[in-house]
């Protein structure tokens, strides 16, 4: 369809200009048809085929500057930069004036580190379009390879001549007069950015980190002042003017700060610096430990700003913090810059699943099976998700699959096996139920385990052991657990009050559970609404249909 768009659009172009019919010679209908058969042919990557139309088109109108723009695409396409710039080149000769002509010639050049011959070609870029900013950048790109600050220098001043002054430009000032070794005059550009622009925080932070990395922690001091004057709840500010005023011994935040905001260390070795500090606030839980990290990341963000690192470490120090739902945002957001790195799907689906979002983690996790087909934790968690929606139809062909590819993973297969079960139990079927925990029983002695024995049905003659938190604890499905314990063990106020504890939590068959509780202490009422809000978070199983055919 893209193909067929692209030969009409450029037909009609030819037959008419701003609205009127135009003459249109023989000669031009073979050179459209040409065209319009070599962009065919370079859509549908028979590249030689595509090389052959053009050229010969070229031997018999060697006039014809499309031809030779094509021919530079589909060799820059192959990487053949030689023959792509020589034909860039010939349609910016015989078409001086088309813009898109004389930006590939341009993009060629950079792409091929010809900074030289790549800076009048944008010059005519910029004369050809005086707002195209990506010019202007580009162009000031090519006098920093060549140390020509005065020219980068003219070149940001006609970029803000074209729109104005910004945050971006004050910074590329900046960054300039850092570069071309003038510090005094890159401190009073951030000066400037926090006197035309106050209202953005990461202004102050950005202007005192460059003071402190220049041995001027005077001039960092009264910045982070300034800020607290206008936001007294800058907790980030309160810190680093609190280590800068009490100059302690211990390593400051703000000397990992430079570390976290030098956009020339990678990621990698950011992330294997937290992991130690993030442990300890497992265990801590201190708030003004969380704040510290979160200010590290916040730079490390704005250091690395397409990386998806930042995000997830701050995900991580969310989820310890118990802050499920900036937790969950953050991971999102995380997957969004970056959604091929594994481990930041599995803590977020592992989020998920330990906090009873069945409905998020199927959605997310059929999502992540697209990106790991091979990888078995993504349908388990697909699995569970829809099992406590109550749709074992849907959870069984994956449940299959993820089998298959759990074999070497002894663990999880129990934990599949002990999932069949419940799957097993919820379409009635005690014997076989009974028969999956008899064969676990000795294996593992993990909680999930337990948990789904008793969610499950499991006899009491095979019992697993809950030895409390492990490796994979999952909160949510323990309370679950308890809660549905304690109502098939006749003690309904207890089991209402665990159902009430783990509401926050709670999944379809969480709700559905509960409503079986109220109804045997003889809430009707309440029994009603718990059945109708499983039923509104997704659970469409058999048993909950025919609960609610009862009121």
């Amino acid at each position: 369809m893209k193909i067929i768009w692209f030969c009409l659009s450029f037909l009609s172009l030819s037959l008419a200009v701003v609205g009127q019919p135009v003459q249109v010679s023989a000669n031009d209908l073979l050179i459209e048809a040409a065209l319009i058969e070599g962009a065919k042919e370079s859509f549908l990557r028979n590249t030689d085929k595509a090389v052959a139309i053009y050229q010969k088109l070229l031997k018999d109108y060697p006039s014809n500057d499309l031809a030779d723009y094509y021919l530079a695409l589909i060799y820059q396409d192959s990487s053949q930069w030689e023959k792509a710039i020589s034909y860039a080149l010939s349609a910016t000769k015989k078409s001086p004036d088309n813009r898109w002509f004389q930006q590939k010639l341009a993009d060629l050049y950079l792409q091929n580190n010809q900074y030289n011959l790549a800076i009048p070609v944008l010059q005519k870029c910029i004369t050809l379009d005086p707002k195209g900013v990506d010019f202007y950048q580009s162009l000031m790109v090519c006098h920093q390879k060549a140390k020509d600050w005065n020219a980068a220098f003219k070149v940001l001043d006609l970029l803000e001549s074209a729109w104005g002054v910004s945050p971006k430009t004050i910074i590329q000032r900046q960054e300039l007069f850092h570069l071309s070794g003038n510090i005094p005059k890159a401190k009073k550009e951030l000066i400037s950015l926090i006197s035309l622009f106050p209202s953005e925080e990461n202004h102050f932070y950005l202007a005192s980190d460059y003071f402190i990395k220049n041995n001027d922690p005077e001039g960092a001091s009264k910045i982070l002042k300034q800020l607290l004057s206008l936001r007294p709840d800058a907790s980030r500010a309160k810190f680093e003017l609190n280590q800068l005023e009490n100059n302690s011994g211990a390593t400051s935040l703000l000397s990992l700060n430079s570390f976290f905001s030098d956009n020339q260390i990678d990621t990698e070795k950011k992330r294997a610096r937290l992991m130690p500090e993030i442990d300890k606030l497992v265990i801590s839980k201190d708030v003004f430990l969380k704040e510290q990290l979160l200010v590290l990341c916040a730079s490390m963000e704005v250091a690395h700003p397409s990386d998806a690192a930042p995000l997830a470490l701050q995900a991580e120090i969310y989820r310890i913090m118990g802050l499920v739902d900036t937790a969950v945002m953050k991971y999102k957001a995380a997957l969004k810059k970056e959604e091929s790195i594994f481990y930041i799907w599995e803590n977020y689906l592992h989020l998920l699943w330990t906090t009873g979002q069945s409905v998020s983690l199927t959605k997310e996790a059929l999502f992540a099976w697209d990106i790991f087909p091979n990888n078995p934790k993504i349908p388990f968690y697909a699995v569970y998700g829809y099992l406590f929606q109550g749709k074992t139809a849907e959870a069984l062909p994956l449940m299959e699959e993820a089998f298959l590819q759990s074999s070497k993973d002894e663990q999880l297969t129990n934990h599949l096996m002990a999932l069949k079960a419940l799957s097993l139990s919820l379409q009635g079927e005690k014997v076989a139920v009974n028969d999956i925990f008899l064969s676990l029983k000795g294996k593992d002695k993990k909680s999930y385990l337990w948990a789904l024995q008793i969610l499950s049905e499991g006899e009491s003659l095979y019992p697993l052991t809950n030895n409390g938190p492990d490796d994979s604890y999952n909160e949510a499905l323990v309370i679950h657990a308890k809660a549905f314990a304690a109502f098939k063990a006749n003690q309904p106020d207890m089991a209402l009050k665990l159902f009430e504890e783990g509401a926050k939590w709670g999944t379809p068959l969480f709700f559905e559970h509960w409503g079986d509780a109220f109804l045997s202490a003889n809430d009707k009422l309440k029994a009603e609404n718990a059945y109708k809000k499983s039923l509104e978070m997704g659970n469409t199983g058999k048993s909950l249909s025919l609960k609610l055919s009862k009121f």
